[in-house]
This record gives structure tokens, C-alpha cells and sequence, in this order.
């Protein structure tokens, strides 16, 4: 078992710095693409990329054979969409996560008190 160390009330500073940020930083995420869970009725975000995959199916399903121009105008909206939002989930995870897991594997630490055994006097 790796020996567990004082941790550096600075890097855990920094460690709960970042950690809070992620946390943050994911539910914002989510948002862009997804409405909240626990909502009630019918609800609307035209900003949301669901919305958009929404309306653009309907405007490919409206048109008989290859999709019209407004299908197609859709489409490619959609497509950014989805590469705007795919890339800032993988910028999180490649520079965000990165960085706090660099910080955090650094730390070597042990979940466990070391044990004392009882002792009868």
C-alpha cells in the first residue's frame, strides 16, 4: 500500500478549486443540449441543441424524397451544433479533467486510518 502523506493545505486548496469547477461546468454543458430533468409541462427552448435535432427531423421528414433547402439549411445548423457542443465537451475533459486528475494523482494519500491493534493491559 502506497504511504499516505500530509497533503499540501495548498494543493488541496487547488485540488477543491478545481474539483468545485468541474462540477459547475458540467450541469452548464448539459444545458446547452438538454432540458432539466423534473420539468413539468409542455416546455420550450428554441437554444437547445434537442430543439434543434427536433425541428430539423421535422423539416426532413416533411419533404417527399431528397430534403428541400430549409431541411438542408437545418441540417447544416445542426450539424455545427452538435460540433460546437461535441468540442467543448471534449476541450473539458482534455484540459479541465485533465489538469484536476494530473493534480489529484500527484497527491498520494490513503482512504484509511492506519490501524492500532487493541491491546489488554
Amino acid at each position: 500500500m502506497a504511504a499516505s502523506h500530509p497533503v499540501n493545505p495548498g494543493m488541496k486548496k487547488e485540488i477543491t478549486k478545481l474539483g468545485k469547477s468541474l462540477q459547475g461546468s458540467l450541469p452548464a454543458l448539459e444545458k446547452r443540449y438538454m432540458m432539466p430533468e423534473g420539468l413539468k409541462g409542455i416546455q420550450s427552448n428554441p437554444g437547445l441543441l434537442s430543439s434543434t435535432l427536433w425541428q430539423t427531423s421535422g423539416y426532413i421528414e416533411a419533404s417527399d424524397g431528397a430534403p428541400n433547402q430549409t431541411a438542408r439549411i437545418m441540417m447544416e445548423k445542426a450539424r455545427k451544433d452538435v460540433a460546437n457542443i461535441v468540442s467543448d465537451i471534449n476541450r473539458l475533459f482534455q484540459e479541465n479533467f485533465a489538469a484536476y486528475q494530473q493534480k489529484v494523482e500527484v497527491v498520494q494519500f490513503s482512504l484509511f486510518k492506519a490501524f492500532e491493534p487493541i491491546k489488554m493491559e
